[in-house]
């Protein structure tokens, strides 16, 4: 993914503008650069925009960097970024299939950014009544069970399962996509939330089935966490710790947030289950993961 960006240096046409943001996003979600590699890639595509004229890709361009920022936890750039980006769509009056993106974009800032999950909601509901507006399913489905899954980040369980069980039906759904396993997960954490087992190990199991096949440490992590509660709950605590060990074998050697993730959760269930040498000894494991991690920005650092 890299080497293809690094190919796109000669920004002089709106088709290459194009293919470069369309690489930066990919960029963005799938790999482990780091924040500065992305900053720089996507203040390049940004000046050649501009001086293109480019009005929709240079509005892009700053969502993106809007989004770098709330991961960068600067919020106060990533809110001046998505601005710009709203400016320049009002000024050149750009379609309205663009604000989908800002929707989801201020979404995510309120939500992760300020905690202000009502503001999340709000810009949910917009993103909803485009849809609606344009007739656009697919959007008004994406918007509906990012709704779901803001309203679980404040356990606000009922109204989650209502919106994601909208747009996935939990016993005929076909996990052929990313975003629909995302959004399956979301609900099986919902109904763990509310003590709806059954309904949650379905959700789960059906995540993990779609894993076999793809590589995705983000939601590994939260699919196995989950059935790990579930597991959990029913007295098998045996069988909770082993789905965590079995998604920490699998994960990235890397991928160190993930399994910090996990390990975090491990100990939590030996405290429960009285085992609080193994939870040091899990404790100790968090030091030497991080250490790798420093070890990785070393050896990989930018000239």
């Amino acid at each position: 993914m890299k080497a293809e960006l690094d190919k796109i240096t000669n920004m002089s046409t709106i088709e290459a503008i194009q293919d470069r943001l369309e690489y930066v996003s990919a960029f963005f979600r799938l790999t482990n650069a780091k924040h500065d590699e992305f900053e720089k890639y996507i203040k390049e595509t940004i000046d050649g925009a501009i001086s293109l004229k480019y009005h929709e890709g240079t509005a892009h361009g700053y969502r993106l960097l809007a989004l770098l920022n709330i991961e960068m936890n600067q919020p106060a750039m990533a809110l001046s970024a998505l601005q710009m980006s709203e400016a320049i769509m009002k000024k050149n009056q750009l379609d309205d299939d663009n604000y989908f993106d800002l929707y989801n974009a201020y979404s995510i800032y309120y939500l992760e950014s300020t905690a202000n999950g009502d503001m999340a909601v709000d810009y949910c509901k917009r993103g909803i009544d485009l849809a609606y507006k344009k007739s656009d399913n697919e959007r008004l489905m994406e918007f509906t069970a990012n709704m779901g899954c803001i309203h679980n980040s404040y356990k606000r369980f009922a109204e989650a399962i209502e919106c994601i069980s909208s747009v996935i039906d939990i016993d005929t759904v076909v996990l052929d996509d990313r975003q629909t396993a995302y959004h399956l997960c979301n609900l099986g954490e919902a109904h763990l939330g509310i003590y709806e087992m059954a309904e949650a190990k379905m959700c789960f199991a059906k995540v993990m089935a779609y894993l076999d096949d793809q590589k995705d440490g983000v939601l590994l992590a939260a699919v196995s966490i989950g059935l790990a509660r579930v597991h959990s709950y029913s007295q098998k605590t045996t069988l909770a710790i082993g789905v965590l060990e079995n998604a920490l074998i699998s994960l990235d050697y890397y991928d160190c947030r993930n399994k910090i993730g996990i390990i975090f959760e491990q100990v939590e269930l030996y405290v429960e289950y009285g085992d609080y040498h193994y939870a040091n000894y899990k404790l100790m494991e968090i030091q030497t993961i991080c250490q790798k991690s420093d070890d990785y920005k070393k050896n990989y650092a930018l000239p």
